[in-house]
C-alpha cells in the first residue's frame, strides 16, 4: 500500500474510529510511523506549492502574451514590478515559457566547415608559398 493510500484510509477509518493513533495505524498497515507522518504533515505544504506554481504560470502567460516580443528577462522584471517578492525567479520564468510554448528556441550555433587540405599538385597556378629558412641546432643535431 502507497503512503497517499494509506493516508486516505487514515482518514476514512478516524470518520469511524477517532480515537485510533497515527502509530497503531501505520503498525496495522506495515508501514513506517515516520513515513506517514511526514506525508501528513506535508500534504498542506505541497497544496500551497501547488496554488503557488499554478499563480506563476498564470503570472508569466498573462505578461509574456501581453508582450510578445519581451524574452524571460524583461518578463521576469515586469512581474518583479507588479508583484514585488512573490514574483518567480528567471530560471521559472524561462521554464515556464518553454512549458507555455511562449519563447522560441535559441538556435544553435553552427560551425563554419572546414576548408579541405589541398595537395600541392591541386594548388592554383602562380601561387606563392613563404618558407621560414630559420636554422637553429639542438643538442642531437640541426633543425
Amino acid at each position: 500500500m502507497s503512503v497517499p493510500q494509506a493516508l486516505a484510509l487514515y482518514t476514512e477509518v478516524l470518520q469511524d474510529q477517532p480515537h485510533v493513533s497515527l502509530s497503531s495505524f501505520a503498525r496495522d498497515v506495515d508501514l513506517p510511523y515516520w513515513k506517514l507522518r511526514d506525508a501528513r504533515r506535508h500534504v498542506e505544504q505541497e497544496k500551497a506549492r501547488q496554488a503557488r506554481q499554478t499563480a506563476h504560470r498564470n503570472q508569466v502567460r498573462d505578461v509574456a502574451l501581453a508582450n510578445p516580443t519581451y524574452g524571460y528577462r524583461r518578463v521576469q522584471r515586469q512581474l518583479a514590478r507588479q508583484h514585488g517578492q512573490a514574483a518567480p525567479g528567471r530560471h521559472e520564468v524561462r521554464r515556464l515559457l518553454q512549458e507555455l510554448d511562449l519563447i522560441p528556441a535559441q538556435p544553435k550555433k553552427t560551425r563554419r566547415p572546414s576548408v579541405p587540405i589541398l595537395t600541392p599538385l591541386l594548388w592554383p597556378e602562380g601561387r606563392r608559398v613563404q618558407i621560414d629558412a630559420t636554422r637553429f641546432s639542438l643538442t642531437d643535431g640541426a633543425a
